[in-house]
């Protein structure tokens, strides 16, 4: 390297030598073997940490959702929780996870070994059993007595080995388990309480019904209590009945502003009945009221759809139906999300917006995507955005009904549109007067709220 060499040279001339021991401790190498100190067990015991003992680390474990929660730590859950870390960070150094796995599957044959023996031991004991039984059948009375009482002290010692493996096999596991749980199945061991809410909203969802009248006509007069409402809708669910009707009355009762009616049934099984024939026209005939029923449609999103597709046309459903093995008429509605007028003249591609009529068929085209004139065609849940003011940057209505005077950027907050802005490296939130995002950033407090 010429750096080396230069400062070499300042040392060694023509009527010099060069310096050795200098050399040697600059430039020269290490010849000594280094030796890794290892920090004994009470001094690692002794720092600071989270964990402290047992009670701590069981608490830790179960927060980082490393083990079951509540169950004993045996030699097979132990295995598990090691596993289970070699999978906590991608960062984690490669020897690290070597040195656990290396643990782990030390212990894991352990109690393999451990399970063998006992298993051996205890069918060795069995079988002893029956030979002697099978032994005392078969030989006299006379000899029988006598190889009991010479047998005896070796039965009575045997018998007490016996009682002994029981208790070992009570206080050992039941029985190992056939695969290494997941880290995906201790998570949704702990489900987070939102979800347990969504799970409960959907459940609420399956066993309601909508009844829409027609424009101008109404089911029942205006400020009818829903007691009388729920109490006429039960008569009228009593006459349609038949055999195949499932058992369960109306449960709750909310009239809309439209005067439509949401009716939340007491089964799910009752709720697909009226949605479906014959329920439905059992229910309409006996109210005398055609077209009662409104179904509830779930839309999705469909990403990059070609715009050469006409999806205007009344066979594309059918078309997209079979081609994806969808039951029929469980696409309900398509249409563009930005209007066709509004496309640019290179534009290609646009995102549509299908409504599906069916909670399985709309989970499982979310799962699976759909197919379009053999093309892969990725999807997502259409998510309801929060309503933002264009011209004052404020939540919950639209520039079309805003009160301020003046229009707000949504870059920097100043009093400009917000196409107007030319403050580059400049940001500031009106909603929340940061300045380290935007007002339309989802970062925003006012946004999560």
């Amino acid at each position: 390297m010429p750096g080396i060499s230069s400062r070499r040279s300042t040392s060694v001339g023509p009527n010099t030598s060069p310096d050795s021991h200098v050399a040697s401790s600059i430039y020269g190498l290490n010849t000594h073997r280094t030796i890794r100190t290892t920090t004994s067990q009470e001094s690692i015991e002794q720092q600071t940490n989270k964990v402290k003992d047992s009670l701590s680390g069981k608490n830790f474990l179960e927060a980082k959702l490393l083990c079951h929660v509540d169950q004993p730590f045996t030699l097979n859950h132990l295995i598990l929780v090691l596993f289970q870390i070699t999978q906590i960070s991608s960062s984690t150094p490669v020897p690290v996870i070597a040195a656990i796995q290396a643990i782990a599957f030390i212990l894991k044959d352990h109690v393999a070994s451990e399970l063998a023996t006992l298993v051996a031991k205890q069918v060795t004991d069995e079988v002893t059993s029956k030979l002697v039984d099978h032994v005392v059948a078969a030989i006299s009375p006379q000899v029988a007595l006598k190889a009991l009482q010479t047998l005896a002290p070796s039965l009575d010692a045997m018998q007490e080995k016996i009682d002994m493996l029981s208790t070992q096999m009570t206080q050992a596991p039941s029985q190992l388990p056939t695969s290494m749980f997941s880290y995906s199945v201790a998570v949704t061991a702990n489900l987070d309480p939102t979800i347990d809410k969504a799970i409960g909203r959907a459940a609420i969802w399956a066993r309601q019904i909508l009844l829409d009248p027609k424009p101008n006509s109404t089911l029942f007069p205006v400020n009818t209590p829903t007691s009388e409402i729920a109490k006429k809708l039960n008569d009228a669910l009593d006459k349609a009945r038949d055999d195949s009707t499932p058992q369960g009355k109306i449960r709750v009762v909310s009239v809309l502003k439209n005067d439509g009616i949401i009716v939340e049934l007491e089964s799910e099984s009752l709720a697909s009945w009226l949605n479906n024939q014959p329920g439905k026209t059992a229910l309409e005939n006996y109210l005398d009221i055609n077209d009662l029923f409104r179904y509830r449609s779930y839309p999705i999103v469909l990403e990059y759809l070609p715009i050469k597709l006409q999806i205007e046309n009344e066979d594309f459903l059918h078309q997209l139906e079979q081609e994806n093995q969808l039951p029929p008429l469980s696409l309900a509605s398509i249409r563009w999300i930005k209007p066709t007028a509004k496309h640019s003249p290179q534009q290609t591609k646009a995102f549509a917006l299908v409504h599906v009529s069916d909670i399985h068929v709309a989970n499982d085209i979310l799962h699976n995507g759909l197919c379009m004139a053999n093309e892969h065609i990725s999807v997502h849940k259409d998510k309801k955005e929060l309503m933002r003011c264009a011209k004052c940057q404020k939540y919950n209505h639209i520039a079309k009904n805003c009160s301020s005077a003046v229009d707000i950027c949504g870059m920097c907050g100043e009093n400009h549109h917000t196409s107007s802005w030319n403050s580059y490296c400049t940001t500031r939130c009106i909603n929340c007067r940061s300045q380290q995002h935007t007002s339309w950033s989802r970062s925003c407090l006012e946004f999560a709220k």
